[in-house]
């Protein structure tokens, strides 16, 4: 779905953490184990839930996982693919999809009750992120909407119901839930506004990425307070615990561009400050396109990237180093989540997809480990006799 391009800085210092931790693979969940099922049409979003548990989204459904028990539950009721998850306040969750609908949900009982479709239609959903007071922001096709969704017995009118394909292109009645929308004031680069990704920023503002910008947005005044990249791709951006963001690309469009060339692509990991939009770091490294960003509790961030990449780099937001890469994924690692306790999950995209969960590791316990399966099979090498009594 996105696709990033081979470019990077020299004088990046690839490497273990100094901190005396590493990441390792402590999990995968996959397709080729009959209880561990990973969404059949690939992994596009990935949350995690207070509780400890995630949800991915794929396909047409949604799964929740649990680190021990594997899949406990699938949400099934998009007609399209499922692109995007923001948990919610009461145990709730929001899910977009290319259908055009955002459904929230019920995890105590894994129960849709509320469907939002504005009254246009045939917009798809890219991203959706929780803002304060019940709300929700969400970015299509068209720009990003902001919807009230505070209230789970809403029962919309039931002319709002589309059961043919020619009332699909019907204008539908105003939904009441839709509090107001926020277009791209410039000029549309072709094929629409769409809004890859949004992130809330504090004292009212989000950040939205799109198809050749980064946008920072004021809500009460509604207004475009900061364009920080144009021309590019933006696929994902996160917020960090100083309140600045981080923003992650891939596709670099231009007039003559083709996706077959290498050359048209350019692969950014940006750390930006909110009130002025200056750029405070560039952290170059991946040779895809960054499609997921998450921030670590400890402060570190963790991004993952799409072909030839294909893996996660852990970094020190400190210095700018990255401080490990974690392969393991065999296709474009399209998301990626922290849980409280600082394990990542993270998925790959395609028919093939995994879900990898990564714990810390003490590094001088691990080594101890290495040296000792290496004198292993040493021994086992020379005096197989013997080994076998070891």
């Amino acid at each position: 779905r996105r696709r990033g391009d081979p470019s990077t800085r020299p004088g990046m210092q690839d490497g273990p953490s100094s901190a005396g931790a590493s990441y390792a693979c402590e999990a995968t969940y996959d397709g080729s184990h009959s209880t561990h099922v990973a969404n059949a049409d690939g992994i596009y979003s990935v949350v995690a839930l207070p509780g400890g548990r995630v949800v991915t989204a794929g396909g047409y459904e949604l799964k929740v996982w649990d680190r021990t028990e594997g899949c406990v539950a699938t949400l099934s009721g998009h007609e399209m693919d499922a692109n995007c998850l923001a948990a919610l306040p009461g145990n709730r969750l929001a899910s977009g999809s290319e259908d055009g609908t955002v459904k929230v949900w019920a995890l105590d009982s894994c129960l849709c009750v509320q469907t939002l479709l504005d009254h246009w239609g045939g917009k798809r959903v890219f991203s959706v992120a929780a803002l304060p007071e019940g709300r929700i922001i969400v970015g299509t096709d068209d720009g990003l909407e902001v919807w009230d969704v505070s209230d789970d017995t809403y029962e919309p009118d039931s002319s709002d119901d589309v059961s043919d394909d020619e009332s699909a292109f019907r204008l539908r009645p105003f939904d009441p839930r839709l509090l107001y929308t926020l277009p791209d004031p410039r000029p549309p680069y072709p094929g629409g506004d769409q809004v890859n990704c949004v992130a809330v920023l504090p004292r009212g503002r989000v950040a939205a990425g799109g198809d050749e910008n980064l946008l920072v947005w004021d809500l009460a005044e509604r207004r475009v307070l900061h364009t920080l990249m144009e021309n590019v791709f933006v696929n994902c951006v996160a917020v960090l615990p100083n309140g600045c963001f981080v923003s992650g690309a891939g596709i670099q469009p231009n007039e003559n561009w083709d996706e077959d060339e290498e050359n048209h692509y350019a692969t950014h990991l940006k750390v930006w400050h909110p009130d002025d939009g200056r750029r405070l770091q560039s952290l170059d490294g991946h040779l895809g396109g960054v499609q997921s960003v998450a921030p670590l509790p400890d402060g570190r961030l963790v991004s993952a990237a799409s072909f030839p990449d294909n893996h996660l780099r852990v970094w020190d937001l400190a210095d700018g180093r990255c401080l490990q890469i974690l392969r393991g994924h065999a296709n474009c690692v399209s998301c990626a989540t922290a849980l409280p306790n600082g394990r990542i999950v993270s998925a790959d995209q395609y028919a093939t997809s995994t879900l990898k969960v990564w714990a810390e590791r003490d590094r001088e316990i691990e080594t101890q480990v290495a040296r000792e399966v290496a004198r292993q099979r040493a021994v086992d090498d020379v005096v197989p006799e013997i080994a076998k009594f070891i």
